[in-house]
């Protein structure tokens, strides 16, 4: 078994598990270590997703920029 730094679990080191299938009518229980780690990704997946698409809608240029620009341009070439 290995830990999230990659090295193995050893003997008397504890470590968090989720139970991921719990059958009583044939006493069996799956646990997962990485299943942990999958879903803080996952969050943090998430998290990096939701910035960029805000930071993104907020470094999006609107007509009022275009046309401050475009006016820029124009005073430029009349020699204004």
């Amino acid at each position: 078994m290995k830990k999230k730094t990659g090295t193995k679990l050893k003997k008397g080191e504890e470590a968090e598990f989720v139970i991921i299938e719990f059958n009583k009518e044939f006493k069996r229980v799956v646990a997962s270590h990485t299943a942990l780690f999958k879903a803080e990704e996952v969050k943090h997946v998430k998290a990096a997703v939701k910035k960029a698409a805000s930071s993104a809608a907020e470094a999006k240029p609107t007509l009022g920029d275009a046309n401050d620009a475009l006016q820029a341009l124009k005073d430029k070439m009349d020699g204004k």
